[in-house]
């Protein structure tokens, strides 16, 4: 069941990611102290002529538009660019950020939304000379440095419109994730003019590396805001690990809507049925899932227990195939999967931190492509002999494996006093008017 990345698509896209870097650090791409190859980065992960076709209709024929609910003259600014997405999760997580920016001071939501527009094309093409130029140092092939040039133009081209909206009297923007083009734009810009940024944690970022590198490196590598809100320390001890300065982080938990407790399966009144749930990485770790679910397979025959997979939202059935002990693969909600479960195996899935954070017991396979934000004692397991020895002990004793998990979750997710802590941080930048620290 599963299959495997090759080895050629891990050298290209560490490759990739590598030239990617270069690039932006070579400061040919700037205009008005804009450096175009970090607003433009996250768009050039992907490989293939399907990715660079949709580069280039992205180019010529989408253009921005800024969608307001206004505060007036706002002293915060709450600016989100991916509502494209259908991620409910991350719709809820800057519309709370905002509420909360609100109670602070006046602050303003700003959406920016991308629709079809044959205009665009002729805006893209004013500024050509400038992306070629801000290009000729991307050591990739033509034809993607021919994209990476079109995308430059393109953000060039709406300079001034993303910068009219930082009025005179904001303190503080706050992005749903600077690595996104506009969002990236947005903070530069901000920077620029002397406006603390903000941007927050919404997901489990590990430091990436020659195996499974993705364009999810850019949620650290192009961190560009004075302040990150993060999940919690582990997310910080890994950063720190990539060079970010610790006091760049403010833990204030993952942020994410109020649910009503999952049912436990072991409080129903089929428990004596155990159940255990395999969730997936998304596709760039897929050599990592096959070897997930043959220790999982494995640990189902010998411990006569069947099991769930739970893929990533990236991700999509067609790849895999029941095997004999599998019961149910899908895209499962975390409610729906919890209560199916007894406990999981995982590799570097930040849905580990979600079942966490239930109390529901995680085995996390260890091997060379974990990531370091993951190998913490009690968490991480090797063999499928371990594996075994491990459920075997935590199924005879299952409170204690629920109160384990739950301290393991803090270190990932450290949500105490959520909204208290965010008010009071955001109160301080907001209302300070010299920047958090320093720029990186």
């Amino acid at each position: 069941m599963g299959f495997l990345r090759s080895s050629s698509n891990a050298d290209w896209a560490h490759s990739r990611h590598d030239a990617i870097q270069r690039w932006k650090n070579r400061q040919n791409d700037v205009a008005d102290d804009v450096n175009y190859a970090e607003v433009a980065s996250v768009n050039l992960h992907a490989r293939g002529s399907l990715a660079l076709l949709k580069v280039l209709v992205y180019s010529l024929l989408f253009s921005p538009r800024c969608v307001h609910s206004s505060a007036g003259e706002p002293r915060a600014i709450v600016l989100y660019s991916l509502r494209h997405k259908k991620r409910p999760s991350f719709d809820y997580m800057v519309e709370h950020v905002w509420k909360l920016a609100s109670e602070v001071a006046p602050c303003s939501f700003i959406e920016v939304t991308e629709s079809f527009s044959l205009t665009q094309m002729l805006r893209t093409l004013r500024f050509i000379r400038f992306g070629l130029r801000a290009a000729s140092t991307f050591e990739v092939d033509p034809v993607s440095r021919a994209c990476a040039a079109l995308l430059v133009a393109k953000f060039r081209s709406h300079e001034t419109r993303i910068a009219t909206e930082l009025r005179s009297s904001t303190q503080c923007l706050i992005t749903f994730c600077d690595a996104m083009p506009w969002d990236q734009l947005a903070v530069q810009l901000a920077r620029i003019a002397g406006v603390t940024t903000v941007t927050l944690q919404h997901g489990q970022y590990r430091i990436l590396g020659p195996t499974n590198m993705s364009a999810d490196v850019e949620a650290y590598a192009n961190f560009s805001s004075d302040v990150m809100l993060a999940w919690g320390p582990a997310t910080i001890i890994e950063l720190t690990r990539a060079g970010i300065a610790e006091e760049r982080f403010v833990p204030v938990g993952w942020i994410r809507p109020p649910e009503p407790r999952p049912a436990d399966p072991r409080e129903s009144s089929d428990s004596a049925e155990i159940r255990f749930g395999v969730m997936l990485n998304g596709p760039n770790g897929s050599e990592s899932n096959a070897a997930l679910l043959a220790i999982a397979n494995e640990v189902a025959s010998r411990l006569r227990i069947p099991f769930l997979v739970r893929l990533h939202p990236n991700d999509s059935e067609e790849k895999y195939r029941r095997g004999p002990h599998c019961v149910g693969i899908g895209h499962f909600t975390l409610s729906e999967y919890l209560e199916s479960v007894h406990f999981s195996l995982a590799h570097m899935t930040g849905a580990t931190v979600e079942c966490l954070a239930a109390g529901s017991p995680v085995y996390i396979l260890e091997n060379d492509e974990l990531a370091e934000v993951f190998r913490v004692p009690g968490l991480t397991l090797r063999d499928v002999g371990e594996f075994e020895a491990r459920i075997r002990s935590d199924l005879e004793g299952p409170e204690s494996s629920r109160e384990s998990a739950i301290n393991l979750g803090q270190h990932f997710n450290s949500d105490y006093r959520q909204d208290e802590r965010i008010v009071n941080t955001l109160s301080e930048l907001i209302w300070r008017s010299e920047t958090y620290g320093e720029h990186a």
